[in-house]
């Protein structure tokens, strides 16, 4: 046991994850794990030190036998923590060690400010009643334990770490909906190494109204339930008459990592995974979350998106593994209706945008049964903005999978760029819906069962560059609608057409103005995979300017008006 405790405490992740455990430590203003909770995870006596209170929860009668109710004691430890002449005014912290046991609890327990909860690896909680797991503080409505909460900002109680252990949400016997944690409207919680099993149709772990948050090492198996929006970690603000713990303020979440975690289904009967992994579901006009850091991850098998970052900024999806799932990574807007009334409950109409993200590094293999790879989707009165799609890599099955590669919807400055995409069922990248300043470029698709490249509206400003284009149904480059300033530059397409309906190469259909076409270069590829139609552009396009395309062998029908055409055909 104390190796597992010096490991924790002097372990500096080398993974690659771009943020070390020390820096995660620190975001939340854990420097170190004190070693002083070795003795006690062996059988010591509660002590105290300069830096804080230990103790055993075995002190205060906890039997961790899998049959007592040890509510009573895990709750009296806790209570410590709030005690002011012990701890709160001293600037000490509590540590409740919890030794190797299977510990039932029958109560939500409550957790303190300046709580320290560190488990031992074959240390068990197992919920067996129909609320959370753990809370910091007491519920806005039909809580038994005590009145509600009237704090809101970020002044509930924070500075809570979590480490190790195992976690019961128990759904198979308690299938009443209940996050296994729920904190509300804190600054400060560190989580690290826990095992979260068998959600009862609800969360993990819900962070509302939270700053500086850490989830790392962390695995969250299984999920009962029929809600097809329950996230394992679910991002969420102290929404109007909807915020569980504190005032319903609209605070909102940020400064937030989850890192290294695993999020697959269990080994219970009917446990699946969580239908998200990491998301938001709810949002509110003039509220973000904000600085969000989702990386070096592992995900499987997800019901819907694994990700979903809505109404977002200043986030970072990247470098997660997506295995499965039946849709990959969205990025999004907030719905008009219910996600569009300010902090007063007044209705704006007015989609909050989702701004300054990345989705970048992203493995994503198989699954797409349900879903885009990579979606980042608004509407005309909220763009997704600055968002920038770069070197992911898209495996899935082209006669399963449903949709595009990478969708972008209604987007404003927008980049997707050396993404590899391989057998989607539709559209390999699709810029579509009046999507604005959007680059497609460097990007290499193949085996896709609608076009190579779609731009579909009135996609203003929109270049496409630099793409390899492989083996697709359709069109290889599809520039269809109203719009202005298209740039097709330097694309190499190798075989469209395999639907066999006389498709073409590069198709611009509509009234498609200010056009530069210029070194593409087009060939057949394999026997199914053959046209004989290089360019049509339609009579309705003007200002059009062909030059350095390789066409030969192909059939050019080029009737913009107003053309100068300098291409080998």
């Amino acid at each position: 046991m104390k190796e597992w405790l010096e490991a924790s405490k002097n372990a500096e992740d080398k993974s690659g994850s771009g943020i070390g455990r020390r820096q995660l430590l620190k975001t939340v203003g854990l420097a170190s794990v004190a070693l002083a909770a070795g003795s006690l995870l062996e059988g010591g006596k509660a002590s105290a030190s300069v830096t804080g209170v230990y103790l055993d929860v075995k002190d205060f009668g906890a039997a961790g036998n899998g049959v007592a109710d040890d509510w009573a004691a895990f709750q009296a430890a806790f209570d410590v923590a709030k005690n002011p002449n012990d701890v709160q005014n001293s600037n000490k912290s509590v540590t409740i060690v919890v030794p190797e046991g299977t510990y039932v609890v029958r109560q939500e327990l409550r957790l303190y400010r300046n709580t320290t909860l560190l488990m031992a690896p074959k240390a068990r909680i197992v919920r067996m009643h129909n609320g959370y797991i753990l809370k910091n503080g007491f519920k806005n409505s039909s809580d038994p334990q005590g009145a509600p909460e009237t704090y809101g900002g970020y002044d509930g109680h924070g500075n809570i770490k979590i480490v190790g252990g195992t976690f019961d949400i128990n759904a198979d016997e308690y299938p009443s909906k209940a996050s296994g944690f729920h904190f509300g409207h804190g600054d400060g919680f560190f989580i690290d190494g826990i095992t979260m099993l068998d959600a009862a149709n609800s969360h993990g772990i819900e962070f509302n109204a939270c700053q500086n948050v850490v989830v790392t090492r962390s695995k969250f198996h299984g999920y009962i339930g029929e809600g097809s929006i329950n996230e394992a970690i679910q991002l969420d603000l102290a929404y109007r008459g909807l915020t569980t713990i504190g005032r319903d303020d609209g605070t909102a979440c940020r400064n937030v990592h989850i890192t290294q975690c695993e999020f697959k289904g269990s080994s219970t009967p009917g446990a699946v995974s969580w239908y998200r992994a990491v998301g938001s579901h709810t949002a509110m006009a003039g509220k973000w979350h904000e600085d969000i850091w989702v990386t070096n991850n592992t995900i499987e098998n997800s019901g819907s998106f694994a990700i979903r970052a809505y109404s977002w900024r200043r986030f970072h999806i990247d470098n997660n593994h997506l295995i499965n799932c039946a849709a990959g990574i969205n990025v999004r807007t907030s719905i008009v209706g219910t996600h569009t009334i300010d902090v007063n409950g007044n209705q704006t109409n007015t989609s909050q945008p989702s701004e300054s993200g990345t989705v970048s590094g992203n493995l994503i293999v198989g699954g797409l049964t349900n879903g885009r790879a990579i979606e980042v989707y608004g509407g005309d009165n909220g763009r997704p903005t600055g968002i920038m799609v770069i070197g992911n890599d898209i495996t899935a099955n082209s006669a399963t999978s449903i949709n595009d590669g990478i969708n972008i919807h209604y987007g404003d400055n927008c980049i997707v760029s050396n993404n590899r995409i391989s057998g989607v069922g539709g559209s390999g990248i699709a810029v579509n819906a009046d999507s604005l300043d959007t680059v497609v470029d460097g990007n290499s698709i193949e085996d896709a069962k609608r076009h190579g490249i779609l731009v579909d509206g009135g996609c203003h400003y929109t270049k496409v560059t630099g793409n390899n284009i492989k083996l697709v149904d359709q069109i290889g480059i599809y520039v269809n609608g109203s719009m202005e300033s298209i740039t097709v530059t330097g694309n190499t397409i190798a075989g469209v057409n395999r639907s066999g309906a006389d498709n073409e190469f590069i198709k611009f259909n509509g009234s498609v103005k200010r056009v530069v076409l210029s070194a593409n270069s087009v060939r057949n590829f394999s026997t199914n995979a053959v046209t004989t139609k290089g360019l049509t552009v339609s009579s309705s396009s003007d200002i059009f300017v062909s030059v350095g395309n390789n066409f030969l062998g192909f059939t050019v029908s080029n009737a913009a008006t107003n053309q100068k055409v300098f291409d080998l055909v």
